[in-house]
């Protein structure tokens, strides 16, 4: 997935807010019935304004709504797509993994964390305490360093800022560390001990492009808000606004530029500036870059008397705002959700595999899950899952 959207000054600015988003979240809940501007392509039509047009005014062909349909049906099926798996047994070795995690006060970093110790208990691998990198490079740069110090054979590191680790990460795999990054993207510059189990951004963005198509009957303005300091996102909103460009010429998608700072800004501006320009009817959905921002919005828009807006987000699913949007409380329809734990479980195969010099398998482009509010409760802890007993397979494999 490339970076979280947990990490870096984000995660800082998520534990500060963690207590008072929950709160608003009961809320909405009790008052709802207890229950760079744009960055679209060129072909997009940027404006200064970051108002980028999909198409024409002509609403686009009911062939191309039955195909919209067709891409929605399949990327809410919570068990499609392949989930590689290896073809031959593993030894599991007695080797040493180092923990960091992005930020142990977020859902996201501590479920990923869980998983991972979850599956090398079953190896019998010494692990370190987790070190909380706080959303911090820096801190996560020490943190590397120290595991090569103290001779670890493997570093676990979900969703790390990689572009700011360059140089840390290159010291650990000269160091003959194997390294696994669940949800980043893919750096074939590293080799393969830098190990990056990942979805398919690009198919992530076309769901989403594809259901504010089909909810909206093919016609209408979007507003999207996408984050470029997170390169999965990035990925997203750039595969959403081509699908909308491609097949629906009735569609419009206005573009501004999410950053970190809005996280501790009320509303934030960005978003109420949007609700004061924006009256009701006149738009048929708004695209966060992550949960938490949508979360922020919904609560902003409910502030503001409005529930016209429905929210959707270019992804990275967290349990809690699974469960908001399976409530029914609030007008937030759409996310993408990976499938964290196989991820996490599959990076302890693929580490015992690299350090053992036993060739590895791609667990890249792996399929995602478009969450809906039809789909969300098989999916409450924030993670989708293959079909079979992945976990089942890869003990047999590891000779448990």
């Amino acid at each position: 997935m490339g970076q979280h959207p947990l990490n870096g000054t984000r995660r800082r600015s998520r534990r500060a807010l963690a207590a008072s988003t929950f709160l608003a979240v009961g809320l909405i809940a009790s008052a709802c019935g207890s229950s760079s501007a744009s960055k679209g392509s060129a072909a997009a039509g940027s404006t200064a304004a970051g108002s980028t047009s999909a198409g024409a005014a002509a609403a686009p062909a009911s062939a191309q709504l039955s195909a919209a349909e067709s891409v929605v049906k399949t990327a809410t099926d919570v068990h499609h797509g392949t989930f590689p798996m290896p073809s031959t047994p593993v030894k599991p070795g007695q080797w040493k993994v180092f923990l960091i995690s992005p930020n142990q006060a977020d859902p996201y970093s501590g479920f990923a964390i869980n998983n991972f110790e979850d599956a090398a208990k079953v190896m019998g691998w010494q692990l370190s305490p987790v070190h909380d990198a706080a959303g911090s490079a820096a801190t996560a740069a020490g943190f590397i360093e120290q595991a090569i110090q103290q001779g670890y054979n493997a570093l676990f590191y979900p969703s790390m800022q990689v572009q700011a680790l360059s140089t840390p990460i290159k010291n650990a795999l000269a160091a003959h560390l194997v390294i696994a990054c669940p949800d980043c993207l893919a750096y074939p510059e590293y080799g393969p001990n830098f190990i990056t189990p990942d979805v398919d951004q690009a198919a992530a963005g076309r769901a989403l492009g594809a259901y504010a198509m089909t909810r909206s009957g093919g016609s209408g303005t979007f507003l999207a808000y996408p984050d470029p300091q997170y390169s999965f996102i990035e990925a997203r909103y750039q595969a959403f606004l081509q699908y909308l460009q491609q097949n629906c010429s009735a569609c419009k998608v206005k573009t501004s530029e999410y950053t970190t700072a809005y996280l501790t800004q009320q509303g934030p501006p960005i978003w109420t500036s949007a609700l004061s320009a924006n009256p009701s009817g006149t738009v048929k959905a708004a695209v966060a870059p992550f949960p938490f921002a949508a979360q922020q919005m919904v609560q902003t828009e409910h502030n503001e008397g409005r529930s016209d807006i429905p929210l959707m987000d270019f992804g990275a699913a967290e349990g809690p705002t699974q469960q908001l949007m399976a409530s029914g409380t609030v007008p937030y329809v759409a996310t993408i959700t990976v499938p964290e734990v196989y991820e996490d479980w599959v990076s302890a195969d693929l580490i015992a595999r690299a350090l053992g010099g036993q060739p590895l398998y791609s667990v890249t482009n792996l399929p995602s899950v478009l969450t809906t509010p039809d789909n969300v409760k098989s999916m409450l802890d924030g993670s989708s899952s293959p079909s079979f007993d992945f976990k089942a397979q890869l003990q047999k494999s590891w000779g448990k």
